[in-house]
């Protein structure tokens, strides 16, 4: 026994054995699609996106049919296109992503996200009429039919077709399409920027009406209630909605500025002092946030006259 743990053939024989185990465990590890998986599953989340990309692209290699290795690269793809300053260059990685994605619809025809991804990636890659057709089916979605309607009606814009837009997304609200409060105040929100851009005033209004009573701490839908208030010469209403953006922004010099302005309109409107009075208080507390508007700080000193014609 003793001799046998002296002999040193022995241990050698021992080494190899181990030695060709483990690379043989290597070598297993590294034919895994799920080792290479993880590896880029781990990089993306550490912001390597190159090695990521990597990573997947050997997983997606070695098993052509694996759809994780695939969505992992196409999502890797898309957050290297997010970063590129170059609107050429991630157009190339936003073409790259989409081919990613019809593979993953190939393997898995019924991926709904991955259908989802294809339009966007082809939004981004400026083939805006390939992205319509993507986005086609998924409308009546139970999952992706909301999010799939606001891009349609973007792209549906984009082509002059706003009235299609415009009808896409009324549909889309009577459906109400299992949707959330917010997103109802969304495509509100979306319709009244269609009927503005069709120079439907009125139902711009009412569609921005609805969009702020949904959302009532969005101060965006509040601003733009009260841009389109204003459009239509509704100066009282647009006041209201000016405050309540105001409210909920308060350390915003802007909306204050836009407060004071509308005011100004009412005052003009209706003569009453009372509202330039408010329209100077509103540019003051702007000019408190932002002390550097000079412009705005001249138009104090000339309506914060009693008499603003007064030398």
């Amino acid at each position: 026994m003793i001799r046998n743990l002296r002999d040193p053939e022995r241990w050698r024989r021992i080494a190899l054995a181990g030695l060709r185990g483990a690379v043989e465990a290597c070598d297993r590890r590294l034919a895994d699609p799920m080792t290479h998986i993880r590896a880029g599953d781990k990089a993306l989340a550490n912001g390597q996106t190159e090695l990521s990309i990597a990573c997947f692209e050997r997983a997606a290699k070695l098993d052509a049919k694996n759809a994780d290795a695939h969505r992992g690269l196409a999502m890797a793809i898309f957050a290297l296109a997010a970063g590129r300053e170059s609107v050429m260059e991630s157009r190339r990685l936003y073409r790259r992503a989409s081919e990613v994605y019809r593979t993953i619809l190939e393997i898995d025809p019924d991926d709904e996200t991955a259908r989802f991804n294809l339009g966007l990636s082809l939004v981004r890659s400026g083939a805006s009429t390939e992205a319509a057709e993507t986005f086609e089916p998924l409308l009546s979605s139970k999952k992706l039919a909301v999010q799939a309607t606001f891009n349609m009606a973007v792209i549906l814009s984009s082509h002059g077709k706003l009235q299609q837009a415009a009808n896409l997304l009324r549909q889309l609200i009577r459906s109400k399409n299992n949707m959330s409060e917010s997103d109802l105040s969304n495509a509100y929100s979306r319709l009244g920027e269609v009927l503005r851009d069709l120079d439907d005033g009125k139902g711009a209004l009412e569609a921005y009406k609805e969009a702020a009573s949904l959302a009532p701490k969005d101060v965006a839908a509040w601003l733009n209630l009260a841009a389109a208030a204003r459009a239509q010469g509704s100066y009282g209403y647009a006041v209201t909605a000016t405050r309540k953006a105001a409210a909920l922004s308060p350390f915003n010099a802007e909306i204050h500025l836009r407060l004071g302005n509308v005011l100004l309109e009412l005052h003009r409107a209706t003569r009453e002092a009372r509202f330039l009075d408010k329209a100077v208080e509103a540019w003051r507390a702007s000019l408190k946030i932002d002390p550097s508007q000079t412009d705005l700080q001249r138009r104090v000193d000339i309506y914060g006259r009693k008499d603003p014609n007064a030398p």
